[in-house]
């Protein structure tokens, strides 16, 4: 667009530092590069987007941006820093109208960025389909036929690392009772209990006193025979 190309060209800061006594040229280049760039600067925020979603091991960035522009809304104090807060409620969906104003004016870098373990998957699409991935997996992009142009990425990091998992998890149960088996085992067979089911045995004794008492009686029975009767009082 030919409004970019004049900013560009009469654009004071490029050339670095300004000095400090400034001339009418100088003055007036400042003043209507600030006066342009802080009216754009409304139709940027209705066009450009930034949209990150953090996994904790993944990070998504969706973004639709001007990075160029950027850099000259910072370079005339404008804070381009991220302002963020909480809400509890959603926005909701916004009626667009078909007009847009200055949107040629900016070149939008239109990017989906994946980090996952220190490496990064970039989708651009800003003018043609361009991939750069230093992830492991594979990527599927749209042949002639669809009639959308799709890409669809599946890693495979994430199948190795769901499969130890259930691994693990099948095994322990089936440690546990192999280790509680053998002390059972001990418990139930005694090797003491047989002799101690032995020694009752010792009602011998009432079948060894009846012999004892019989010679006795046989002795009187046999001196009653006789007709003798000895006086053992003496």
């Amino acid at each position: 667009m030919i409004l970019r190309l004049l900013l560009s060209l009469i654009n004071p800061y490029k050339n670095g530092q300004l000095p400090r006594r400034k001339g009418f040229w100088l003055r007036s280049r400042i003043a209507i590069f600030n006066f342009s760039t802080r009216r754009l600067l409304r139709r940027y925020r209705q066009y450009a987007y930034y949209d990150g979603i953090n996994l904790g091991t993944v990070k998504i960035i969706h973004s639709c941006r001007d990075e160029v522009f950027e850099g000259w809304l910072k370079e005339i104090g404008v804070d381009v820093r991220p302002h963020l807060v909480s809400r509890k409620n959603y926005p909701e969906k916004e009626e667009r109208r078909g007009l847009k104003p200055f949107y040629k004016f900016f070149e939008f870098n239109r990017q989906l960025i994946v980090y996952n373990s220190g490496k990064v998957l970039v989708i651009n699409r800003s003018s043609q389909l361009s991939v750069n991935n230093e992830i492991k997996g594979t990527l599927n992009i749209s042949d002639d036929t669809d009639i959308l142009l799709r890409t669809e990425f599946k890693s495979a990091f994430k199948i190795q690392n769901t499969a130890p998992v259930k691994e693990v998890t099948n095994t322990e149960p089936k440690k546990e009772p192999i280790k509680e088996k053998p002390p059972k085992r001990r418990d139930k067979v005694s090797l003491g209990r047989p002799t101690i089911n032995t020694t009752p045995p010792v009602v011998e004794p009432p079948v060894v006193e009846p012999p004892v008492a019989e010679p006795p009686s046989k002795e009187d029975t046999g001196r009653k025979m006789r007709g003798v009767e000895i006086d053992e009082s003496f």
